[in-house]
């Protein structure tokens, strides 16, 4: 029974040390995420998040703080990358969306990256503000480029929808599944390593349970000397102890004798105390009247006082009352005016909200090739990323009215981060982006 109870203390003492490696290896792997996340390694912490012990615990606070601060690198890495090629529109896009995640998770975001996002998207606008007054300075005929469309972006060639977020959704899911292939290369000798493991671990337990064993033995011998000497201890004391109580006999009839003379002259102190006292409480009562006696004279006196003060309040409620009537009098005379002069404000409001807007003309907008973009709402559906891998799917409206005024709508979808809407470069919810641009009459 006691080899067992030892098996199982050191079966509990394993457990305990695998659990403790196992939060080691945990937090191991978080410190690494977040050096790769610092030195802008998306790859490596990609692999690191997609293997154990971080795989398996996607739902830990520390977990989902490092996929946000990894999205969020991705996109500043993105619009610096447009940057370069100056793409100013995806560039400003793609920090749009980081800014929102930081936003939406500030309490995560503590270091410069809404600094960085923030400086991108203004670097941006002013190279492209550079490249307009540069273009319109470059025009021979103001008057006439004046007329001319402005030119969006070239994203390439348009896409079937469905064709390319399958597409997507296939680069992005053998992107996640490259660690479990690498994971089961590896798995064979994995498996070697974990049975050398176990062996050792099974000598170890052995020769601990040797050990154990031995350190057993000497404890039962040092616990039987131990008795023997307690027991030798108490008869020499239980000895002394008899042959104390001998000498003592007479001390103690001293101490009775001592200890009754001290309890008479106790019993005089009490009675001499009780006497006393009686004559205390006596004087504390005649003090007692007296004190009454004084502070009824002060109660009569009192209440004269208030009834002296509840008369004068009285006659100053009627002075009161007298000046609030004149008061309200006044105020219902300025209320009237105040009325008549807001019917008069809502009056004049609603003659300018019924008054028909200024109709301006635009000068439309064109694509990539010059062609202008009809009245109505055309569509494209457009792919980035490495040929055949694409990442991102983004897929464009641009509505023109009749008087060839233009609003650009643009969702960006990617499987590793959140959907945005824009509308002319300008975060908005997918229920405006859907109800302003859902009626699509063409398509590129």
């Amino acid at each position: 029974m006691k080899h067992i109870y030892l098996y199982l203390t050191l079966i509990i003492s394993v457990s305990i040390s695998s659990s403790v490696k196992g939060q080691t290896d945990f937090n191991t792997s978080i410190e690494s995420v977040e050096q790769a996340i610092k030195n802008k390694d998306i790859v490596n912490a990609k692999n690191i998040l997609s293997a154990e012990p971080l795989q398996s615990n996607q739902g830990n606070k520390k977990v989902q703080a490092l996929n946000l601060k990894l999205n969020c690198l991705e996109k500043l890495l993105d619009g610096i990358d447009f940057f370069k090629v100056q793409k100013w529109d995806d560039a400003i896009l793609s920090a749009e969306q980081g800014l929102t995640i930081v936003k939406s998770n500030q309490a995560i975001f503590r270091g410069n990256e809404k600094k960085d996002l923030e400086k991108l998207i203004a670097d941006a606008n002013s190279e492209k503000k550079k490249v307009n007054s540069n273009s319109q300075n470059q025009s021979p005929n103001s008057s006439i480029s004046q007329n001319q469309p402005n030119k969006l972006e070239d994203l390439g060639d348009p896409t079937d929808y469905k064709t390319a977020i399958t597409q997507i959704n296939l680069t992005h899911q053998n992107d996640i599944n490259a660690p479990n292939r690498d994971f089961e290369a590896r798995k064979d000798t994995m498996n070697r390593e974990s049975s050398k493991r176990k062996e050792l671990i099974a000598n170890d337990l052995n020769l601990n349970l040797k050990i154990i064993d031995s350190a057993q033995v000497k404890m039962d011998n040092e616990k039987e000397r131990i008795i023997k000497l307690i027991d030798s201890n108490r008869r020499e004391y239980e000895n002394e102890r008899d042959i104390f109580l001998d000498s003592k006999k007479d001390q103690t009839k001293e101490i009775a004798q001592y200890i009754r003379i001290s309890n008479e002259k106790m019993d005089s102190s009490i009675v001499l105390m009780d006497q006393t006292n009686a004559e205390r409480i006596k004087k504390i009562n005649q003090n007692i009247d007296t004190v009454l006696e004084q502070n009824s004279s002060a109660k009569y006196e009192i209440q004269q006082e208030n009834e002296k003060r509840i008369e004068t309040i009285g006659k100053n409620q009627t002075n009161d009352d007298s000046l609030r009537n004149v008061v309200r009098i006044s105020m219902n005379e300025m209320t009237d005016e105040n009325a008549k002069y807001v019917a008069e404000n809502i009056k004049k409001n609603d003659e300018y909200r019924q008054a028909p807007p200024p109709v301006t003309k635009g000068t439309g907008i064109a694509n990539s090739k010059g062609v202008p973009y009809p009245v109505g709402i055309t569509q494209g559906v457009f792919s980035k990323g490495e040929v055949g891998k694409p990442l991102v799917l983004i897929t464009r409206r641009v509505k023109v009215d009749e008087n060839n005024n233009y609003d650009i709508y643009v969702k960006q979808e990617s499987p590793n981060s959140l959907t945005s809407y824009t509308k002319n470069g300008t975060i908005v919810t997918e229920y405006q982006w859907n109800v302003e641009s859902g009626n699509v009459t063409n398509f590129e």
